[in-house]
């Protein structure tokens, strides 16, 4: 089966520009796995996942001695959020990414999964331009759907 036969087409994206609260907003009230940062002709620049988000919000001078130190995390963590506020999509996006074609087999999308340890991969096409996603979900999904038709051809 082919990643276009299972992929989810309809994805998040954010301009290279926008800013924290924006990207903040936009992953909280997401449909996709990642919010993918694209330019003007969907070309794929970078994704932002949780923990993109989690690691430029949260300090990370903290470790689990001083975190046991802090009493109020909630002053804390809105002063690294008045600090960061400026910061836009395209300084906190990673981009080093793999990604996959709709014409590769989801197996293989599976197995990239699994080694990079992801959530999910967008699918491009040869120019780059973003297409849609690929999760473990849409690949269960996929599996389920062709066990239960295998069965019921067998019996």
């Amino acid at each position: 089966m082919k990643i276009a036969d299972i992929m989810r087409p309809d994805v998040d994206t954010a301009p290279p520009g926008l800013g924290l609260e924006g990207l903040v907003s936009a992953h909280l009230n997401r449909k996709s796995r990642l919010l993918y940062v694209v330019d003007a002709s969907r070309k794929l620049l970078g994704l932002i996942g949780e923990s993109e988000l989690i690691s430029l919000l949260a300090p990370r001078y903290l470790d689990s001695h001083l975190a046991r130190a802090v009493t109020d995390d909630t002053a804390l963590l809105r002063e690294s959020f008045d600090v960061l506020r400026k910061k836009t999509a395209s300084e906190v996006m990673n981009r080093d990414f793999l990604s996959v074609e709709p014409g590769d087999t989801f197996l293989s999308a599976d197995v990239l999964l699994k080694e990079m340890g992801q959530i999910a991969l967008p699918v491009l096409d040869e120019n780059g331009i973003l297409l849609g996603e690929i999760s473990r979900e849409d690949i269960l999904r996929a599996i389920v759907k062709l066990c239960c038709f295998l069965e019921k051809d067998v019996s």
